[in-house]
């Protein structure tokens, strides 16, 4: 019986840890007030708060507030979370080392899903060095790979593919095949 209930709450935290990962990524700013600041001055806090929206009004879609108690502090801390404009919200991206947390499959489909968004901002773009060059990039960054190389050939090219190779733990793996890689480990699998 309490086999199963570990069992249960390891899956729950694998379910939220997954959902954590896949959603759509949010700037935060943490607004940390004192209690005589809520009572005494409420109009000078609701200025604080307007003041950072207004200044970076530009960046913002729509926002959301949660709140708690800073246990260390014990002072009320207003979170302020923000949906940004597409331009600058493409560069936002999970905490990798969450994966970790997750079963090696459950990591491999969202790394896939990753890849094919990357791909799919330079869906319209030619297949040249330059294009491949700022895929390569945004691949490097997001997966925080040390080693990635272009081998498209021009019969690639000219098949509208490209031929990535990640350099991971002394191996050659081709991008097609990295997610498989990642799920070969087998991490947290039965």
């Amino acid at each position: 019986m309490e086999k199963n209930i570990k069992t249960d709450i390891k899956k729950l935290i694998f379910d939220k840890i997954e959902i954590l990962q896949r959603s759509e990524k949010t700037l935060k700013k943490f607004f940390p007030f004192t209690m005589e600041d809520l009572n005494d001055d409420p109009e000078g806090c609701i200025e604080v708060i307007e003041d950072y929206l207004e200044q970076h009004s530009d960046k913002i879609i729509d926002f959301e507030f949660d709140t708690w108690i800073d246990e260390s502090a014990m002072i009320p801390v207003i979170m302020l979370k923000m949906k940004l404009v597409p331009s600058i919200s493409s560069h936002l991206m999970s905490i990798r080392s969450l994966n970790n947390l997750l079963p090696s499959s459950v990591e491999a489909e969202i790394i896939q899903e990753e890849i094919s968004e990357i791909f799919f901002r330079y869906s319209y773009e030619l297949n040249d060095k330059k294009t491949r060059g700022e895929i390569m990039n945004a691949i490097k960054y997001h997966f925080y790979l040390d080693k990635i190389e272009d081998r498209t050939t021009v019969e690639d090219i000219d098949n509208q593919t490209f031929n990535f190779v990640i350099i991971k733990d002394g191996k050659e793996i081709n991008l097609k095949d990295y997610p498989n890689y990642i799920a070969s480990k087998k991490r947290f699998e039965e």
